[in-house]
């Protein structure tokens, strides 16, 4: 699209219509056209007795002298972005997507809270996907919003605050009709960045309130999910390991994901059967598992089926194999078939300090 600017340079009001040749129809009405985006330039293409028809043709010639001042870098690994889409507008308000990607592939951001400020006194009148920190709209019934409008009950707002704070919902809230739907919400506030050391927290609070270290130390969120690495077959050109995800609590890990370093395997790596994995781009050392499309879901733990029997942990798997030609002298059971780090939505897992023997080659963390 382009824009025109026509300069005019007479005109009357009031008078009887004055018969212009069409001929004369530009240089009798405008002194000159320019366009405002100056990489087009008009073409005339016809002439009526009261009318000019033009349409913009790219110029190859043309140099633009519009100057940028605001210089953005180009997006890197581990950038943070927020993009704001307006997917509607109406005559007195609008949808807008707000949507936050984490481009570190391995860390996550716990906790997050998001705001903005307000230019010309809008509010929030309904969300999906995330909801208000506070929900209160007395700043509208009593300010400039009811002023302008008159239809809207305001009781059903949620916010009226200049700057809001949006929270995310948690995970429970995923299909709900009314506040859930929304791909990728429902994340329990957790945005993928970096995970916060509980461990240090602990040992710092302790120092600071002069208390004795807390036995045992407190674990991340994902405590209740256990990673199982079981060495399955080992043959002369290659070799598998199988993988069991366990959730223990009850709480569910939509779009969960995996990270498994290994410092001596990891360039063999050649399939996961059942999720979806690859090997980590100029790193070389670290395998990324997800779910397949349709499957990224761990449930959480369920009862039995009588009342007499333990409660079943929510279960995926995979097999996984290696092949030995990327990774010569590898040897699986002395422990270069185990992970060296492993990584859970983000959050590193602690992993046994005793490899387990040969007939017993399985690895909890």
């Amino acid at each position: 699209m382009c824009i025109v600017k026509i300069q005019i340079v007479n005109y009357r009001c009031g008078l009887a219509t004055v018969a212009i040749n069409s001929s004369d129809f530009p240089s009798h009405l405008f002194r000159s056209t320019m366009l405002l985006t100056e990489l087009y330039r008009p073409v005339l293409l016809g002439l009526g007795k009261t009318t000019m028809l033009m349409r913009c043709v790219k110029d190859p010639n043309a140099k633009t002298a519009i100057v940028v001042d605001d210089q953005f870098l180009p997006r890197r690994s581990g950038d943070l972005t927020i993009m704001y889409d307006v997917t509607g507008a109406y005559d007195t308000n609008y949808w807008a997507q707000v949507t936050l990607s984490n481009r570190n592939p391995l860390g996550r951001l716990d906790y997050r809270m998001l705001s903005w400020d307000w230019m010309r006194d809008e509010f929030i009148y309904a969300m999906k996907g995330a909801y208000t920190y506070v929900v209160d709209t007395m700043g509208c019934i009593y300010g400039e919003q009811a002023n302008f409008y008159q239809a809207p009950d305001f009781s059903t707002a949620l916010n009226c605050q200049r700057r809001p704070t949006i929270v995310d919902l948690p995970p429970s809230k995923a299909n709900d009709l009314t506040l859930g739907l929304v791909p990728f919400c429902c994340r329990n506030e957790a945005q993928l960045a970096p995970f916060d050391n509980r461990t240090a927290l602990a040992l710092a609070w302790a120092e600071l309130k002069h208390r004795a270290v807390p036995n045992p130390l407190p674990c991340g969120d994902n405590c209740g999910v256990s990673f199982n690495w079981h060495l399955y077959t080992d043959y002369s050109r290659g070799w598998t390991a199988r993988t069991t995800l366990f959730n223990w609590e009850d709480t569910v890990f939509p779009d969960w994901f995996v990270a498994v370093e290994m410092d001596k395997a990891a360039p063999g790596f050649e399939k996961a059967y059942s999720f979806n994995g690859t090997l980590v781009a100029n790193v070389n050392n670290t395998i990324f598992m997800q779910g397949l499309s349709g499957f990224n879901y761990l449930l959480g733990e369920t009862n039995g089926s009588t009342a007499s029997d333990p409660r079943v942990p929510g279960k995926q798997q995979t097999v996984i194999s290696f092949i030995k030609k990327n990774t010569t002298g590898i040897k699986m059971a002395d422990g270069d078939g185990f992970p060296t780090k492993v990584y859970f939505n983000g959050e590193e897992c602690s992993l046994p300090d005793i490899l387990p023997t040969s007939g017993q080659l399985t690895a909890a963390a």
